[in-house]
């Protein structure tokens, strides 16, 4: 059994870290600059995850790679998508809008 490498989980946490602080730009009114870095932290995430599929010795078929994927992801997306919409200062979320197709309906 292969030891799980710290060094690794470090730099995840830190371009989580950097991805996350990217979308806080409302904390820093003043300070916008200090929101910055979610393209950095993408980077070192996908650096990082490629690394460690890279190194995994597992032979995965890709459909039973992207179920646990799926099945990995896709409950704290849930529920942060709930907590999310539960306090919300808008009661309501238009398609458009997240998309980002350059529509405003209000």
């Amino acid at each position: 059994m292969n030891q799980r490498d710290i060094s690794i989980d470090i730099l995840k946490f830190i371009a989580v870290f950097l991805i996350i602080n990217s979308h806080m730009d409302a904390l820093y009114p003043k300070y916008k600059m200090l929101a910055t870095g979610g393209a950095i932290g993408d980077v070192l995430f996908l650096f990082a995850s490629g690394y460690t599929l890279f190194l995994s010795n597992r032979k995965l078929r890709f459909d039973n790679w992207y179920k646990r994927r799926i099945n990995r992801i896709y409950p704290s997306v849930i529920v942060c998508a709930i907590i999310g919409t539960l306090f919300s200062e808008k009661q309501y979320i238009t398609l458009l809008s997240m998309g980002g197709g350059g529509v405003n309906l209000s």
